[in-house]
């Protein structure tokens, strides 16, 4: 079993509002994004987590994710220290492309457009199957509570791995942007303010 965790995906950037893939490429933060950050901040303030020490915060080396980690943790005096392991999946070729240009057919009904792709089939990009070793990886060097600030998709793998969750169910998890997902108690809540 793998220890608690609080999970914050970054806020959002100005690719995820014009509904581009990100993947390893880089785009600020929003005003909104930055916002959110904040209020991830406050949340981490509420549950006293500048109080205990004990609890490091790791985060991927991407700017996106980084610059929600300055943000977040600032509410709270943590310094973070950055993880490869941690980036958002590779998509390769459709890195910078509109959603709406590789969505597939079968899946145009999706409420929610992060729901329409099918993330692991870019030409050039990551395997479920290697994100997932990345996410065992990581989960395996630690040893108590710990904050990740990370990305949406990597997110989902990362607490599907958690939760022990089938891929289907892993990626249908929410990638919801200015929350925090606690996973304790082989559970997930989401934390909002």
């Amino acid at each position: 079993m793998y220890p608690e965790l609080f999970v914050i995906r970054h806020g959002e950037t100005h690719w995820n509002r014009e509904q581009r893939l990100q993947g390893h490429k880089n785009s600020s933060l929003t005003d909104l994004g930055r916002d959110q950050a904040l209020q991830q901040g406050r949340i981490l303030q509420n549950l006293d987590m500048k109080a205990r020490e004990d609890i490091p915060c790791f985060c991927s080396p991407l700017d996106r994710a980084q610059e929600t980690a300055w943000l977040a943790m600032e509410a709270i005096s943590k310094p973070f220290q950055t993880d490869d392991r941690l980036k958002e999946i590779a998509l390769g070729d459709w890195e910078g492309c509109k959603y709406s240009e590789v969505h597939s057919a079968t899946d145009r009904n999706a409420d929610n457009y992060m729901d329409r792709v099918d993330w692991f089939s870019a030409p050039g990009g990551e395997s479920y199957e290697a994100a997932v070793d990345r996410a065992k990886a990581f989960l395996e060097t630690l040893s108590g509570p710990t904050i990740i600030v990370t990305h949406g998709v990597f997110s989902a793998v990362l607490r599907g791995v958690w939760l022990g969750l089938p891929r289907r169910d892993a990626l249908a998890l929410s990638k919801a942007q200015g929350c925090i997902f606690h996973l304790k108690g082989a559970r997930e809540t989401i934390l909002q303010q």
